[in-house]
């Protein structure tokens, strides 16, 4: 539950580590601050490697375990099985400098939704838009955008003011389900019914206006449920060219056709399709467009564009125009 505040690597100091105290175990990595209980002894204080400490609970069949401090070690004793992982006394993590919240507030129930929805809409790494890696929670909405896609869903998400939040900081509160939020100046907050806490740092930087990429209107068009394993399959070819993987979609009044083509091979299948328009010819990542006939079906098609409006967001993503065929 508090691996989100762990990084790989010491990025700052023991923020590859669990630390406990008092009963309780945390992690920072400069990013996201996370707190849980953990039921230890209060007298068990230290930091431990996370890494092969979650390694050895996970491997352990044991319902219940005994951890004890022996020297410098944290001890974690099963039925004829013992693990002893190198404990450092001291806790380094720099947890004092991050603000308390004084006030909780209920997060909307659909909150989690929303998060989840958008997060794969954010880029993870854009060294020219810091923006773009972030999810902006504006007070009406929820949404993100890399360039190639954009998704926004509307909630009153109960902020008081438009705040940028990492994506990897905040993709992990669905699964955690968050029931509360608070804001202070530098983080927000999020708490389970269990007492879980997460803290993402926040960003004021201005986010880029998508309501005039979004506000379009195109061809309408019913994406077959079938489209979504044809671009699974196709995949299988296009993603050889790993810095290039889309595959291409042919749509004609009454069938559209999967093409996926690799070093190794290529795949083609033909689908029925709700369509009157003029034919199309794009290309597009088939994850994304896999994830998309998840989402929904019926959709607007014109050059360059395809939109997903649903009861609550609206997902955009750019196409790659093939030559007319």
């Amino acid at each position: 539950m508090v691996s989100p505040g762990l990084s790989p690597a010491d990025i700052t100091q023991q923020s590859s580590c669990y630390a406990l105290k008092a009963g309780r175990v945390f992690t920072f990595n400069d990013e996201v601050f996370c707190r849980a209980k953990t039921g230890l002894d209060e007298s068990i204080t230290g930091a431990v490697k996370a890494a092969p400490l979650t390694r050895v609970l996970q491997k352990m069949p044991e319902d219940e375990v005994e951890v004890m401090i022996e020297g410098s070690d944290l001890v974690v004793k099963g039925k004829r099985r013992a693990a002893r992982i190198h404990l450092e006394a001291d806790i380094l993590l720099e947890i004092g400098k991050i603000e308390k919240p004084s006030q909780w507030s209920k997060l909307p129930e659909d909150f989690g939704e929303a998060i989840e929805m958008v997060v794969d809409s954010a880029a993870t790494n854009n060294e020219t838009n810091f923006a773009l890696t972030c999810i902006h929670i504006h007070p009406e909405w929820v949404e993100a955008c890399d360039n190639l896609q954009m998704c926004r869903y509307r909630t009153k998400t109960g902020v008081k003011q438009s705040v940028l939040v990492r994506r990897d900081s905040i993709k992990s509160i669905t699964a955690l389900g968050m029931t509360e939020f608070s804001e202070t100046d530098s983080w927000i907050y999020f708490r389970n019914p269990a007492g879980v806490i997460l803290a993402c740092r926040r960003f004021l930087e201005s986010y880029p206006d998508l309501y005039t990429e979004m506000n379009f209107k195109g061809e309408k068009a019913v994406l077959p449920k079938g489209l979504g394993s044809a671009c699974e399959v196709a995949g299988i070819f296009s993603e050889e060219y790993t810095d290039n993987n889309r595959v291409h979609i042919d749509i004609r009044p009454g069938d559209v056709r999967v093409k996926g083509v690799g070093t190794s091979g290529s795949y083609s299948e033909v689908k029925k399709i709700k369509y009157s328009g003029k034919p199309m010819a794009f290309s597009i990542n088939p994850k994304l467009l896999e994830n998309l006939v998840k989402k929904h079906v019926d959709c607007e098609l014109t050059i360059g564009k395809l939109k997903v409006t649903g009861p609550k967001f609206i997902y955009c993503v750019s196409l790659y125009i093939n030559k007319a065929a």
